[in-house]
């Protein structure tokens, strides 16, 4: 009997863990494996997702998976965004994923995880939204990057109040 208490105690404990972690929040989220841990230069990754909502103030991240092949400390993006009206604004991401003393950020073992905020962003338009992702390191084809994602969720108490 304490034995099959047990058992359904484990398993309710892990539906209610399972449950509480789930991406609801995110209203966009895209991952891409980066092939033999190899990103060349050329090599864009595309994210595109619709944005409804223009009274909410957006957080905008990424999440790099990455290994001790990495040979750098920081990993440098471009970020070419194109907005609704075709408009495309161009920016820069610097990520730290290893500190001065070598050791990495992130969580994980042999794979590191790390989710990075690039920022925060009201939504001027309505529509379709297109950020492609290159690296802007000096080296043609890095190594160590095993995929690189993005997300795009709402800000907490991000609603502009109507006064």
């Amino acid at each position: 009997m304490f034995q099959y208490f047990k058992r359904n105690i484990f398993i309710l404990t892990l539906i209610i863990l399972l449950s509480s972690c789930n991406d609801k929040d995110y209203i966009y989220y895209e991952n891409y494996t980066i092939s033999h841990e190899k990103w060349t230069a050329d090599k864009a990754l595309p994210f595109v997702f619709n944005i409804e909502d223009t009274n909410t103030t957006h957080e905008i991240g990424f999440t790099i998976r990455y290994n001790n092949n990495y040979d750098y400390q920081l990993l440098y993006l471009f970020i070419y965004s194109t907005l609704p009206n075709g408009k495309e604004i161009i920016d820069t991401a610097s990520c730290y994923l290893f500190k001065p003393d070598g050791k990495p950020y992130g969580t994980g073992n042999r794979i590191k995880e790390l989710n990075i905020a690039f920022g925060t962003l009201t939504f001027p338009q309505k529509g379709k939204y297109t950020m492609r992702i290159k690296h802007a390191m000096r080296s043609d084809t890095i190594r160590g990057i095993n995929s690189i994602g993005m997300f795009v969720r709402p800000k907490e108490d991000s609603k502009l109040k109507n006064n």
